[in-house]
């Protein structure tokens, strides 16, 4: 590992404790959500059920230490915002002590527009493509819409474009992007969240992207049951608040969510970051 890598990679971690000691001692304003979501990382590294693998995250930050991203019309090496790299750390950090298996095996981001999900949710596809070790990895980019589909699948296709490092590895094909090698034959290809359709896929990791336009469960529920036997799988929902309230996934999920945040109800593998007003007042209030 060379110098500037391994200083890119203290410098994420820095920033993971940065983002915790902030939350906890409200230099950082956030949402009760927030709070919830950094007070129960603190538990679980105390918990003997799990272990927090810094060598795992090593290896991750390693990874993205190569990925370049367009930022004010060019493309620099990914710098993550201090929450995005506590949503990694814990995703990619936390296993099951003396395994190899990740805790977590679904995550949920509810975040305002612009604030880099899609992108991340990318990156994180192209870990899961070339970075996890995963053989003949399937990894699957699903939205609503078609719309919203190719533009998750465009948007890594120009990660990979502009990355160097993975532009030797990883060939951009018309339809979806392939990582060849002796050993492994892998895969990302985007989708419109079709049941019918992806009834037999059995994805490694899945993004779920805009979750909030969906009417109900069937399709987390149907990609979570073919990702079982597979080690470490991930699926990856991400969104914006959205409009829909009664009767909507999305709405009706995040009810059970802060449950389990409240330590209410029981889900240890899935994690939660949902960022949000506390209250409609604080849209007023300077201080929030």
């Amino acid at each position: 590992m060379k110098d500037e890598q391994r200083k890119y990679i203290d410098a994420q971690l820095a920033k993971l404790e940065h983002y915790v000691t902030g939350v906890i001692d409200g230099t950082i304003l956030t949402n009760q959500d927030i709070k919830l979501a950094v007070e129960r990382y603190k538990r679980d590294r105390l918990n003997p059920i799990y272990t927090f693998r810094l060598d795992k995250l090593d290896k991750f930050f390693y990874f993205l230490s190569y990925i370049k991203i367009n930022q004010d019309n060019q493309y620099t090496t990914f710098q993550p915002e201090p929450f995005q790299v506590f949503y990694l750390a814990n995703i990619y950090g936390f296993y099951y002590t003396d395994t190899e298996d990740r805790r977590f095996t679904t995550s949920f981001l509810s975040i305002a527009r612009k604030a880099g999900k899609s992108t991340l949710a990318c990156i994180q596809a192209l870990y899961h493509l070339a970075g996890d070790n995963a053989l003949d990895a399937q990894v699957y980019l699903i939205s609503d819409t078609r719309e919203l589909a190719n533009n998750s699948l465009k948007i890594t296709k120009d990660l990979v474009s502009n990355s160097a490092a993975l532009k030797k590895r990883i060939r951009n094909l018309f339809y979806s992007l392939r990582y060849k090698t002796s050993k492994t034959n892998s895969f990302i290809k985007s989708s419109t969240g079709d049941p019918e359709k992806l009834n037999s896929i059995r994805p490694n990791f899945a993004l779920l992207d805009e979750t909030h336009l969906f009417n109900d469960s069937q399709l987390p529920d149907m990609l979570k049951s073919g990702q079982i036997g597979i080690k470490s799988p991930l699926m990856s929902m991400t969104s914006t608040r959205g409009f829909l309230l009664n009767g909507h996934f999305q709405f009706d999920y995040e009810q059970h969510l802060k449950k389990v945040l409240r330590q209410e109800k029981e889900d240890e593998n899935i994690f939660i970051m949902m960022f949000g007003l506390d209250s409609i007042e604080e849209i007023n209030d300077p201080s929030t």
